[in-house]
């Protein structure tokens, strides 16, 4: 009985740092692009810790042969998986949330959202 507690108890401590390790790497990759913003997508930001995070593929990204998001040409030509960083805005009804395409191995910003 005693080994089956240890064993329950070594993959509860597995998964916890396992969690907490996913959870830093979002904060991280977060905060990257929110560091990136402008001054006046920060301004309209409701709260970035808020934000989600998506992997994306940039094909994935074209909906009804409307591409909604701007990507740089090496981004839009390469199917490597992006993050998709959406931060909820203040005035999303209007013109939507500031959502950037991150490179998943810098954090840089190669594409936005096309924002009406």
């Amino acid at each position: 009985m005693n080994k089956i507690k240890q064993i329950l108890l070594y993959t509860l401590s597995i998964l916890v740092i396992l969690i907490a390790g996913c959870s830093n790497n979002n904060n991280e990759i977060i905060e990257a692009t929110y560091n990136q913003l402008s001054s006046s997508e920060k301004a309209e930001v409701v709260d970035q810790n808020k934000a989600t995070i998506k992997k994306v593929r940039p094909s994935e990204l074209n909906k009804d042969g409307v591409m909604e998001y701007y990507l740089s040409d090496i981004a839009l030509d390469s199917e490597e998986e992006l993050y998709l960083v959406i931060f909820e805005a203040e005035n999303k009804d209007i013109v939507g949330n500031v959502e950037k395409l991150v490179n998943v191995e810098n954090y840089n910003i190669v594409g936005f959202n096309l924002r009406d």
